[in-house]
Formats: structure tokens, C-alpha cells, sequence
């Protein structure tokens, strides 16, 4: 017996389930899931390890933060920012959000290279020599694996950011069979 509500229970489950295909993104290729899960476990790994440092207000990251004078608000401000782009790129849902997130973040950090601490940290030359320990461009070397990695993120799951993404994601097309085209014919042997 069909009751007046089963049309509209119908009518409702439709929309749901196309609502949901709607914001979930196509399968991907296994290597690309592999390749975005390595990017995201990457860069997490990287900014998780330096939380340490900026939180526990190691000599080096306080130098490292007096040169670009913003001691001690912009250590703690920075490390906040990274624990959340951690946080983001670890879960699956929110991976886009971590990707975007650390792009900035690592941005900011290449631009502090770039303009007043160096490729090539120099403890003499930026007169603090707590930098011993930073000598070198490991530290900017760091940033641009997190760069790229947060990129590689970005660009593999922007179909799932919200409203843009499906705009950002070619359809791949569907080879067309014609009904009037003949029949492969398999090669003799």
C-alpha cells in the first residue's frame, strides 16, 4: 500500500544522493592517492617537527625570529598556525584546507628567506650567532619541500574544495561509439 508520504520520501532520498555525488569528488588513481598522502604525511611531518622549537622557545628559533623581528608573537602565532595546518593535512576530509593553509604559512617563511635571513643562514653575518645551529639552507631547503608538497596537495584534491573545486577539475571525456561503426575485426593468426 503506497502511502501519501512515499512520493515525498522518494523524492527525498533522490535529492540526497545527489546532493552527496555532488560534493564528493571522482575516485582517483591509486598512484595519485599514494602521491597526495606521502605530499600531505611530508609536509605534516616537517611543520610537526618544528613546533618543538618554536613552542619550547629554543635559542636558534628565538634568534631565528628576533631577525625577522617578530619575538616572541610571531614564533607562537606561527606555530599555532602550523600545529592547525598539521592537523588539517592529517585528515582526509580537510586535507585541501591543510594544502592551502601551508602554502601560505610556507610562503611567508620563503619570503623571510629571501628578504632578511638568507638561503644560506649566516649566524655572523645576521649577528647572532644562537644561529649556529641553522647555518646553512636546510632551513630554506625545508621550506620549499614543504612548499611543493603543500602544492602537490592543493592541486590533487581541488575537487574537493568547497564551491571552487568542481569549477577546477576537467571532466575526462567518454570515448564515443557510434552505433553505425563496424565491428573490430580480430587480427589471423
Amino acid at each position: 500500500m503506497t502511502t501519501p508520504d512515499a512520493g515525498r520520501n522518494d523524492a527525498v532520498a533522490h535529492t540526497t544522493q545527489s546532493h552527496a555525488a555532488s560534493h564528493h569528488a571522482a575516485p582517483r588513481p591509486k598512484a595519485l592517492t599514494a602521491l597526495t598522502w606521502g605530499a600531505q604525511v611530508a609536509a605534516a611531518a616537517i611543520l610537526g617537527q618544528s613546533l618543538f622549537f618554536k613552542f619550547g622557545g629554543a635559542p636558534e628559533t628565538v634568534a631565528l625570529f628576533e631577525v625577522l623581528g617578530a619575538e616572541p608573537f610571531g614564533r607562537y602565532a606561527v606555530g599555532a598556525a602550523e600545529l592547525v595546518a598539521v592537523v588539517l593535512l592529517l585528515v582526509p576530509r580537510t586535507a585541501w584546507a591543510g594544502g592551502i593553509f601551508s602554502v601560505g604559512i610556507i610562503g611567508g617563511a620563503i619570503m623571510g628567506h629571501l628578504t632578511k635571513l638568507g638561503i644560506s643562514i649566516d649566524p655572523e653575518a645576521l649577528g647572532k650567532p644562537a644561529l649556529e645551529a641553522l647555518a646553512g639552507p636546510s632551513l630554506f631547503a625545508m621550506a620549499v619541500v614543504v612548499l611543493l608538497a603543500s602544492l602537490t596537495v592543493v592541486f590533487v584534491r581541488r575537487g574537493e574544495i568547497p564551491v571552487v573545486g568542481p569549477m577546477l577539475v576537467r571532466e575526462q571525456p567518454k570515448a564515443e561509439t557510434r552505433p553505425d561503426a563496424p565491428a573490430s575485426i580480430p587480427a589471423s593468426a
